[in-house]
């Protein structure tokens, strides 16, 4: 059975909107014999973070407003500064002390612990030091997933990024931009890009997929004329709406209603293009501002999990070594420049400031799923969410320690509200496979870890 005959979809026009599930429509077997799928979102971020205000606080610092050592073991989560935004999520947080990513590390090669931290990020892999045409990391741990996960969905996994990034060329001492460009290697020579354009993703996903392809004259009247995809499946929504539950009714009418406000969204970040006059502008469909531009993302990630599109996504909310400049945070020196703080108060105040507007984007994208109903739950209780970096302090370029946190999953078994505390060098790996089990992935290895981590 196909995605598209097993989902439902709402088509016209060559617009195909994929629907959430809607119990009125599958039958009581066919629900009884699949359960809500699992879902795995992978979120980078670059340049490690200012540890103190990551880690989480311990209780016997709580009493002193310090950030004491953590014993090995599970404790209770007490958010830090940094991590302060993810409050309405506590209870559906891991957050994690200690995991190593030794593929990270120099091995002799040198120079390049930016490129090295994408490359192995989700391949648990040593890259191969090149800026050739022979690059070689290893399968990543999504396309693990996705090799299983993505037989029953449109697409086997989703890649997205808020920087345009280079598959060739070297952009880090010696390292090809491969590694430094994406975190998902297909196989151990095939990197896949990210896409940065909102615009291009949101019609990637309401696309009739079945529809011929549209000659360049035609898409370019139709990009200049363009119709809401609402607008296109109006009729057969209508139609739609008289065959369901009540309860049914609305969850679609919200859907509708979440995926009309973000066609708005995309339209006004476009307005806004047009009034900027920039030396350098960012690629058509893609917001300068990266507070709005990863805001649209998540909201596309929740858009193609909630229509079950792909089980995979990984999100990049920066290229390895980015040195964006954050002037809406008054850090207009530039993010890798601040990560260098060389223990300078005021760098580590402001790289702070930055590692918290991320975990505020990642914030957004929880929220989405929180709010995206599945059954008696949301669709956060069955997805897996990871975000962190593969350094762990910038300034020092070290691969251990990694701020790394865990996200949703209750459904899946995860226990959260807790701070997970493993010894020095405990493979990032042990998780990545833990997250595969947990997803319903056959796996018993993984890069090079020793067991996958306990999440229940």
């Amino acid at each position: 059975m196909s995605w598209l005959t097993r989902r439902g979809f709402l088509r016209a026009s060559g617009a195909a909107l994929a629907l959430p599930t809607l119990e009125t429509l599958a039958p009581r077997v066919a629900r009884a014999a699949e359960a809500a799928p699992a879902r795995l979102v992978f979120v980078f971020v670059p340049n490690g973070v200012h540890r103190p205000a990551w880690r989480p606080l311990t209780p016997s610092a709580l009493g002193a407003g310090g950030f004491g050592a953590a014993l090995a073991g599970s404790q209770e989560l007490h958010l830090s500064p940094t991590l302060a935004p993810l409050q309405p999520f506590q209870r559906q947080l891991l957050v994690f002390s200690g995991l190593t990513l030794d593929g990270g590390r120099a091995h002799g090669d040198g120079p390049g612990d930016h490129a090295r931290s994408a490359g192995s990020f989700l391949t648990a892999a040593h890259p191969v030091k090149t800026a050739g045409a022979n690059i070689r990391a290893g399968v990543s741990v999504d396309q693990v997933a996705a090799q299983r996960l993505g037989r029953a969905t449109r697409f086997a996994s989703l890649e997205l990024g808020t920087e345009p990034g280079r598959l060739a060329g070297s952009c880090d001492s010696g390292y090809s931009c491969a590694y430094s460009s994406t975190i998902v290697w297909r196989t151990p020579t095939q990197p896949l890009p990210h896409e940065v354009s909102p615009r291009l993703v949101f019609e990637r996903l309401c696309g009739d997929p079945d529809a011929p392809p549209l000659d360049p004259e035609t898409a370019a009247r139709r990009a200049r004329q363009r119709r809401s995809v609402l607008d296109l499946v109006r009729e057969e929504a209508r139609a739609l709406q008289g065959q369901l539950s009540r309860s049914d009714r609305a969850r679609l009418e919200e859907y509708l209603e979440g995926t009309r406000e973000l066609e708005r969204r995309l339209e006004e970040a476009e307005r806004g293009e047009e009034r900027l006059e920039l030396p350098d502008p960012p690629p058509r469909g893609v917001p300068r501002d990266l507070g709005q531009h990863a805001r649209l993302l998540g909201d596309l990630v929740a858009l193609a999990l909630q229509g079950d599109q792909t089980r995979v996504v990984t999100l990049m909310l920066g290229n390895a070594g980015s040195n964006r400049s954050y002037r809406e945070l008054d850090a207009p020196e530039g993010h890798h420049d601040l990560s260098h703080h060389g223990k300078d108060p005021r760098k580590q105040e402001k790289l702070a400031r930055i590692n918290r507007y991320h975990v505020e984007l990642l914030a957004h994208l929880l929220g989405r799923l929180a709010a995206a109903r599945e059954g008696d739950g949301a669709l956060l209780d069955r997805t897996l969410v990871l975000y962190g970096s593969g350094l762990g302090d910038g300034d020092r370029h070290d691969h251990e320690d990694l701020p790394v946190l865990l996200a949703g999953g209750s459904g899946l078994g995860v226990r959260g509200g807790r701070h997970l505390v493993h010894p020095a060098d405990t493979p990032l790996a042990n998780l990545h496979l833990a997250l595969l089990q947990r997803a319903g992935v056959a796996v018993r290895s993984f890069g090079d870890a020793t067991g996958p981590l306990g999440l229940g």
